[in-house]
């Protein structure tokens, strides 16, 4: 063999030898960013329901591009200091710190009776929620039609642009401060003039709130988020003062408007009269008590008196949540005395865990892991009351 291809077989071999030690080093470079990055994650934003943190980590042209969007600046702070830590010129940090810093505003107020908020930017994705007219929510980010809200419970999601008014911060400071009515009947509708016989501008639902501009004898002019105007009965609704006033939290109340709700269809992620799931039943009825509840259940147990239950329900009163699974809290109803609780199962209906009883249900009964009582626990951190709630004030 020559020595020009003794040569040449030496470059060939080195060259192969080179590319396997880069691409190893870089692939180890990019799982330890990545294992960085998760850390992170888990420390900082363990709940991606109420806080944003996608970050993913790129191979690109020989560099690590670390990209993604955060609304946690502790987690943004971090990821600066591990990347510059890192101290590698082939690491690039694309991370966003969320409120886009494009948006032009980053508060608005729910639009429609009842604004339905998706896991994604698009009709298909799933309901995971829904916040009522008059609602005051963060805006973090647009997506086309799209924008990403955060609510007054810290649930985070996407809602099309027909279901939010963005505001500037004077204008929202304005809606704030103005007389509000809340909607207290079921259902209804808000009129173009002071005849149930006109036509509607918008139908209404419990716990909507609207900006008052006129208060008569029998009819509220309202206003809502994005200037639409009309009438509504006074009757179904009360000022935010008089129904704040008039509020008693407890258990008895709470369970007597539970009822009112008998019959409702189950809806996944709903939280309106129109259509409920479990978390979001109790949250509602709790809501209009003034008091604003975690969104899911697997939130809900973390917060409250605990209520010691082993198949001794003597403990329990009306109002209590029982929530219930076998190694994690999936359901969550509510106790209305002598052994019946009410939840939204299908529909919002009764059952029993007296067995003796013919709406015994074997199947919650044996299921039931955890009563926490929220009417003595109203200055606990976590559960946020209407009137002190930063978003509403």
């Amino acid at each position: 063999m020559t020595d020009r291809r003794i040569f040449n077989l030496f470059l060939l071999f080195s060259a192969i030898l080179s590319f396997h030690s880069c691409t190893t080093l870089q692939k180890v470079k990019k799982d330890d960013i990545e294992k960085q990055i998760h850390t992170i994650k888990q420390e900082h934003v363990p709940d991606t329901r109420v806080e944003i943190f996608k970050v993913e980590v790129e191979s690109r042209d020989g560099e690590l591009v670390v990209k993604g969007a955060t609304s946690s600046k502790k987690a943004y702070k971090k990821i600066e200091h591990t990347l510059q830590a890192s101290s590698k010129k082939n690491i690039i940090n694309q991370v966003r710190l969320l409120p886009d810093s494009n948006l032009e505003y980053t508060r608005g107020i729910i639009n429609l009776s009842v604004g339905n908020i998706r896991s994604g930017p698009n009709h298909a994705s799933t309901l995971i929620t829904q916040a009522l007219m008059g609602t005051p929510v963060k805006i973090y980010e647009k997506d086309g039609w799209w924008y990403r809200i955060q609510t007054p419970d810290n649930y985070i999601g996407w809602i099309d642009a027909t279901g939010i008014q963005p505001l500037s911060k004077t204008k929202l400071e304005n809606w704030k401060a103005s007389e509000k009515i809340i909607f207290t009947d079921p259902y209804g509708s808000v009129y173009k003039s002071k005849r149930r016989e006109s036509d509607p501008v918008s139908d209404a639902v419990m716990g909507n709130i609207f900006k008052m501009t006129e208060n008569s004898d029998h009819w509220y002019e309202v206003e809502f988020p994005d200037g639409r105007t009309g009438y509504m009965e006074r009757n179904k609704a009360r000022t935010i003062s008089e129904w704040q006033n008039q509020i008693q939290v407890t258990g008895e109340s709470l369970a007597s408007l539970a009822g009112s709700f008998m019959g409702i269809p189950y809806l996944w992620g709903g939280t309106s009269i129109k259509g409920v799931d479990c978390s979001g039943f109790v949250k509602t009825i709790y809501f209009m008590h003034g008091i604003i509840l975690q969104r899911d259940a697997s939130q809900q147990t973390n917060y409250g008196e605990l209520i010691p239950v082993k198949n001794n329900y003597e403990a329990l009163k009306p109002g209590d949540l029982l929530f219930f699974g076998s190694n994690r809290v999936t359901h969550v109803g509510m106790y209305i005395g002598d052994y019946q609780f009410i939840h939204s199962a299908g529909r919002v209906k009764v059952n029993s865990l007296n067995e003796n009883d013919p709406n015994y249900s074997e199947y919650r009964a044996n299921t039931l892991i955890r009563v926490r009582r929220i009417v003595n626990s109203l200055e606990e951190e976590g559960i946020s009351l209407y009137k002190e709630n930063p978003f509403y004030q």
